[in-house]
């Protein structure tokens, strides 16, 4: 699929949980900087990927992928 992804998501997978989109730098340090004391590290476990599509809102679920 080389190509058909933004720059942006063309890159290398970090799972990761987004808590705030689309404020300001300033408004992330402050929520980073509150945050980042209370966090704990936790295992887990991946079973699977939800694909959703967005085409100017809201986002739609389109398919769920287990992993054997």
């Amino acid at each position: 699929m080389r190509g058909a992804f933004s720059r942006q998501d063309s890159q290398p997978w970090r799972p990761h949980v987004t808590i705030q989109n689309k404020v300001t730098a300033d408004a992330a340090r402050q929520l980073h900087q509150a945050l980042e004391g209370k966090f704990e590290p936790r295992p887990g476990t991946v079973t699977g990927l939800l694909v959703w599509e967005y085409f100017g809102g809201p986002w739609r679920p389109v398919r769920r992928l287990p992993l054997a």
